[in-house]
């Protein structure tokens, strides 16, 4: 039930549904109450320009991101395990035989391996099935991860549905072999949060970041709002609520 509430909450405040909200309200408070209308549609009229705008998004993606890249190849004793966070399947994508990875996963999932087949660190994915899909998302991601990477994989954590619950149950499986220093990847936007999370039930974390913003150089089109920019705004707006929920709910 938390997670249902959390994914509702998270989409009704989150860009662009919740510019899209003030903007209906500006409309129909102007019936009653015109000035007071007419600046809501203006304000959320603004919102929507300025966050559609890419160069907006990666401005704002890079203030989230701390974490240096980490130095390859990595020593064979740099950490116990790499540790892979999954982030999101297709539950319905018929053409590969049902459910796959997401871009987002299939591009953490193809460094960790990397890094893994690199130094001979052992290779743990993690992810259950917070959308309610048939398979966990670490059992997908070993699939691609065995079958089309060509790596590797030691262990399997499947039973979480958000960053806490991963950390807690990574902790877990990996006390047992006495493991406590972690190589962990996920993107650079999630790392702070991901990083934090992990330390908190034990871990020595070592960030391994994934999907670095670049700066390029400006061009015109990333000034003019786009399917782009409403992407990396919304990328950065999830990350900001999850902090949020996290330090209302504690970092434990």
């Amino acid at each position: 039930m938390f997670y249902v509430l959390y994914s509702v909450l998270r989409e009704l405040l989150l860009p662009p549904t919740v510019l899209l909200i003030l903007l209906v309200s500006g409309v129909l408070l102007g019936r009653r109450w015109p000035r007071a209308g007419w600046r809501l549609v203006v304000a959320a009229t603004v919102g929507l320009v300025v966050l559609g705008m890419p160069a907006v998004g990666r401005l704002l993606l890079g203030g989230l991101e701390h974490a240096p890249p980490i130095l390859r190849p990595l020593p064979a004793d740099y950490c116990g395990a790499v540790v892979v966070l999954g982030g999101g399947i297709y539950p319905n994508a018929g053409e590969q035989g049902g459910e796959t990875v997401s871009a987002a996963t299939l591009a953490r999932l193809r460094f960790g391996v990397l890094l893994a087949r690199e130094s001979g660190i052992p290779l743990l994915l993690s992810g259950g099935r917070p959308g309610g899909t048939q398979s966990s998302e670490a059992a997908v991601m070993r699939h691609v991860a065995v079958d089309e990477l060509g790596g590797q994989v030691r262990w399997l954590e499947e039973s979480s549905r958000n960053t806490r619950e991963q950390a807690t149950a990574t902790w877990t499986i990996l006390h047992r072999d006495g493991i406590a220093r972690i190589c962990l990847v996920t993107d650079a936007r999630h790392m702070g949060r991901a990083g934090a999370a992990f330390a908190a039930v034990g871990f020595d974390v070592v960030p391994a970041p994934h999907d670095i913003a670049r700066q390029p150089e400006l061009r015109v089109l990333d000034l003019i709002p786009s399917a782009d920019g409403f992407t990396l705004a919304r990328q950065v707006a999830i990350e900001w609520f999850g902090r949020a929920v996290y330090a209302v709910l504690g970092s434990g």
